[in-house]
């Protein structure tokens, strides 16, 4: 059995003419790839169901967030655009957008008050934009760093997953403390039924000691999206958001809420 042809679904039409922006993917790709885990899950506040993107002279801003971690992206624009406005697009959209343009290498971002399409020369993908406002993230973007940690990514990964396996049924937390005149990291967990675990790594640490209680969860999304061998990480106290970092300072920076006790 088949559906007659005129009860297919309309495809949307969007103006060539609108305002757009041709994309690198490549870049476009390693940005998504960096944002996706923190965008929320939870439709009850739709506008954090989706990727944020602000335009500015010369830049492309890329975010996400689902209150208790904030990941921002910023890609250069070679090519002048007159969008000014701020957008959310769904999350499933962005996902079509990185399987179906792939292969590609450049893509032309176009759009409406509240239509966005991906177009190549052969393939148009056309979604409704998210409405609402999206928070003003920026707010919660430290200004300053009393604690500065750096030190290499993959063993401070690992140190992380042997943690997880000690932390609190439910809870996830897992214990970072600086040891600044030995140079070291301290990353604990423990558990009434299992035991405790405690890895010392060498770090290099600037400003004040600092303890500071994190999701191991949101430690590691963060760290896999890192792509350098080191790893910075800002602390302004056991209360305030960490702010993970590449060791270039690169357009990647990764917040995480702490775990108040």
């Amino acid at each position: 059995k088949t559906t007659p042809a005129d009860e297919f679904p309309v495809i949307p039409k969007i103006n060539e003419k609108s305002q757009f922006i041709d994309v690198p993917m490549e870049i476009f790709r390693r940005a998504v790839r960096a944002i996706l885990p923190t965008i929320s899950l939870n439709e009850s506040r739709p506008e954090l169901a989706g990727l944020y993107l602000q335009f500015t002279d010369g830049s492309m801003v890329l975010a996400g967030t689902d209150s208790y971690r904030l990941a921002e992206y910023t890609i250069p624009l070679t090519q002048k655009t007159n969008l000014q406005r701020n957008y959310i697009i769904p999350l499933r959209s962005v996902q079509e957008v990185l399987r179906i343009f792939e292969r590609e290498t450049t893509v032309r971002f176009i759009f409406t008050d509240n239509q966005f399409a991906c177009l190549s020369e052969q393939t148009e993908l056309v979604s409704r934009l998210i409405e609402g406002t999206y928070p003003d993230y920026r707010q919660i973007i430290p200004t300053e760093e009393k604690t500065t940690i750096s030190l290499n990514r993959n063993e401070f990964a690992q140190a992380v997953k042997t943690a997880s396996l000690f932390c609190k049924s439910g809870v996830n937390d897992i214990e970072l403390s600086t040891k600044k005149e030995e140079k070291l990291l301290i990353i604990a967990a423990a558990n009434n039924q299992v035991g405790e675990n405690i890895t010392t790594l060498p770090a290099t640490c600037t400003g004040d000691e600092a303890t500071i209680i994190f999701n191991y969860r949101y430690v590691l999304d963060a760290l896999s999206v890192i792509e350098t061998e080191d790893v910075l990480l800002s602390l302004n106290g056991p209360e305030s958001t960490g702010v993970f970092r590449a060791s270039d300072n690169s357009t990647l920076l990764h917040l995480v809420m702490p775990i108040r006790q």
